[in-house]
């Protein structure tokens, strides 16, 4: 009986801390991505962002607000720009990954 009840809270603390998120400790991914003079995304603590692209002829710079699921950040926003949507937090969360169409985005904090 002492070893299934055992078994049972084990399990019980394991789901607790397996579905535990970056939602309990957002400061980890908060910040600048990338530079913000060409290339960033900038993810703030009250759950908006930004995106800067200025790499093409049309500069875009979209609101929004964000949310994560795993590892995975989901810029979500009103407009119509082609922005990247889905990031992956990678490098102990100190990167962002994308992928659009055969070209691969990485943004990392503090490149500027």
């Amino acid at each position: 009986m002492k070893t299934v009840q055992f078994v049972l809270g084990t399990l019980v603390i394991s789901t607790l801390f397996a579905f535990a998120s970056l939602k309990d400790h957002p400061d980890q991914f908060i910040g600048v991505y990338g530079s913000k003079g060409s290339y960033a995304i900038i993810i703030n603590p009250d759950m908006t962002f930004t995106y800067i692209d200025n790499t093409q002829t049309k500069n875009i710079n979209v609101s929004g607000k964000w949310e994560f699921k795993g590892k995975e950040i989901t810029l979500k926003s009103d407009t119509k720009s082609k922005m990247i949507s889905k990031w992956t937090l990678t490098n102990k969360d100190s990167c962002l990954k994308s992928k659009k169409g055969f070209t691969f985005y990485t943004l990392c904090r503090n490149c500027e």
